[in-house]
């Protein structure tokens, strides 16, 4: 490993390669995947203290709070990114989590304070710091309206999460039938 920093085309990729791997953690904790969020962090042994993580405490934490946690939806902003070196970064990302948590609806507001290291050309989590602005639990569950009749209807209960195939795998549920959608 080098200590000269790569040229401006580099470092732009690996800016974009690391706000992918946020993006790709959002998703895969939405469909359930925990097999993708084994491969974005960097392989540990130990599991950090709370409110850090890393890949420990992921697989083994996760599974707990999926068990009661109904759907889930992370939306990632605000990512800053420093390159320390070729191959190493940290930075800090908003996160907005609707959380169907205990059968209430939930909003929160979080900070993300990331590690990230480049390993086998890939740019991985070493670790995350999940800081909390706030919760606070919304009047309406969003998901206990019927179903939309899209495109005639915008309003109501779409197709996800049960359109992951992820998230059926990860909870056992067969294939949702052909137009989840429900007609008019």
């Amino acid at each position: 490993m080098t200590s000269a920093m790569p040229d401006v085309a580099e470092r732009l990729w690996s800016i974009h390669e690391i706000e992918q791997l946020v993006h790709r953690f959002a998703l895969a904790h939405d469909s359930r995947d925990l097999d993708t969020i084994e491969q974005l962090f960097v392989p540990a042994d130990e599991p950090l203290e709370w409110p850090s993580f890393n890949v420990v405490n992921a697989l083994r934490r996760l599974p707990e709070y999926f068990a009661f946690a109904g759907p889930t939806m992370l939306f990632t902003a605000n990512h800053i990114v420093e390159l320390d070196g070729p191959d190493d970064a940290h930075g800090s990302v908003y996160c907005q989590a609707r959380l169907d948590i205990g059968g209430s609806w939930v909003e929160q507001a979080l900070l993300y304070e990331d590690v990230y290291a480049r390993r086998d050309g890939h740019w991985r989590f070493v670790s995350r710091r999940h800081l909390l602005w706030y919760g606070v639990e919304l009047p309406e569950r969003p998901l206990d309206q019927p179903k939309t009749q899209w495109p005639v209807n915008a309003t109501g209960r779409g197709s996800l999460p049960e359109d992951f195939a992820s998230w059926r795998r990860y909870y056992g549920i067969a294939a949702p039938p052909t137009g989840f959608y429900a007609q008019p």
